[in-house]
């Protein structure tokens, strides 16, 4: 039997993290003394510390190693590397915006250092103004939160896409995001995702927007809000006001690429000319 010291010492862990971990019941000891309350763990009990050593620095919550490992012993090699697989996915999908950042960094850097202000680019981003076509879409319209729209949209494209599929409908356009007024609460969004089709069937809807203005994103999503910027500063120097809700064709669809630079999204924002 170890004492806590030397089992604390052999995983590099402190008698305090072992003390947590036991009264959230991640590992317990082996043996507590009745007389004086002192841990004993065992020598088998070391794999275990070492299995949630490992599974932290890959960034797993506590409570999802409890799951993983269960409370007394050391888990399937199955539980392991379903929580390895899905964990991985959420690092590389951390390391592309880091990635995008880093990207974005150098652009600005390079800016800087020719002369131009940080945010000369907004300059550079095109408006037009276009009249948008009428089309049949078919539509499913849904309010999400916040958290729910940063794990993106495809589940919603893949429903509309399966009924496109099993009912054979003939695909007429790039799917669409139509971003609807949101609640009083800030924090959730009425959303639309649609595809244009040529049949009307259940489900499809007139989508009519006449004069717009249009701008085009060429590259990560995370860059869209600059284009809604410029899109509103050029309205009020030109005399528009927006009339509609604004919505997004993915001419280039993310399932299409993995590289977000390669992303081209239209922005549409229905406007009148003011009077």
């Amino acid at each position: 039997m170890l004492s806590i010291g030397e089992f604390s010492r052999i995983c590099e862990v402190t008698p305090k993290t072992l003390r947590y971990y036991e009264e959230i019941g991640l590992l317990y000891p082996e043996e507590i003394s009745l007389e004086n309350g002192y841990r004993y763990y065992s020598i088998k009990q070391l794999e275990k510390m070492l299995l949630i050593n490992r599974l932290k620095s890959y960034k797993l919550s506590l409570e999802e190693i409890k799951v993983i490992t269960g409370a007394m012993g050391v888990s399937s090699d199955n539980q392991i590397l379903s929580a390895l697989i899905r964990q991985k996915g959420l690092l590389l999908n951390q390391i592309e915006k880091i990635s995008a950042t880093i990207r974005q960094i150098d652009f600005d850097i390079q800016q800087i250092k020719v002369g131009k202000s940080i945010m000369s680019y907004l300059l550079d981003i095109d408006v037009k103004l276009v009249e948008y076509p009428q089309q049949n879409i078919l539509y499913l319209r849904r309010k999400l939160t916040h958290e729910e729209c940063l794990n993106g949209y495809s589940q919603f494209f893949c429903k509309l896409y399966q009924k496109i599929a099993t009912e054979k409908l003939t695909v007429m356009g790039p799917a669409i995001t139509i971003y609807h007024n949101p609640s009083c609460d800030p924090f959730e969004f009425e959303i639309e995702f649609a595809v244009p089709i040529k049949e009307v069937v259940t489900g499809t809807r007139d989508f009519q927007n006449g004069l717009c203005v249009k701008s085009t994103l060429n590259g990560s999503y995370a860059n869209i809000t600059s284009i809604y910027a410029r899109q509103q500063e050029w309205a009020e120097s030109n005399g528009y006001d927006f009339i509609r809700s604004p919505f997004e064709l993915y001419i280039t669809e993310p399932n299409a690429t993995n590289t977000p630079d390669d992303y081209i999204t239209e922005i549409y924002y229905p406007v009148i000319k003011r009077r």
